[in-house]
C-alpha cells in the first residue's frame, strides 16, 4: 500500500462500498490521512496493489476494522480488500494450486 512494506491482507469478494478497510496501523505509515471522529470515515488509497495488480485512488474506509482480527491469527493482518478492488479484474481462485489469480488492468 502506497509502497510500503508488504503486508499480509484477507479477502473479501463481497465487501460493497469500499476497496479496502484496515487498522489505523495500517493506514498511517502508508501515509495515509485518517478524517477525525468516531465510526466509518473514508479515505482514499492512491496505490493500493496485491501482487501486479495495481488500483490506484481506491476507495477505503477507516474505523471499522475489528481490533480482534487485526492480531487474532499469530500474526498481524494489515487489511480487508473487498469487491471495490477486485471489479476491475477476472478473479480466479485455483484451490488445487493455493493460488489466487487476478487478470485485467493495472
Amino acid at each position: 500500500m502506497n509502497g510500503r512494506e508488504p503486508v499480509v491482507f484477507f479477502i473479501d469478494t463481497g465487501g460493497a462500498g469500499s476497496g479496502f478497510t484496515a487498522p489505523d496501523a495500517t493506514y498511517t505509515p502508508g501515509g495515509i490521512v485518517i478524517p477525525p471522529g468516531d465510526g466509518p470515515r473514508l479515505v482514499t488509497v492512491e496505490r493500493l496493489a496485491l501482487g501486479r495488480a495495481v488500483r490506484r485512488d481506491a476507495p477505503g474506509m477507516a474505523g471499522v476494522f475489528p481490533e480482534a482480527l487485526e492480531d487474532g491469527f499469530r500474526f498481524r493482518i494489515g487489511g480487508l480488500v473487498t469487491y471495490k478492488f477486485f471489479q476491475a479484474f477476472s478473479l480466479t481462485f485455483d484451490f488445487e494450486r493455493m493460488r489466487i489469480l487476478l487478470d485485467g488492468p493495472s
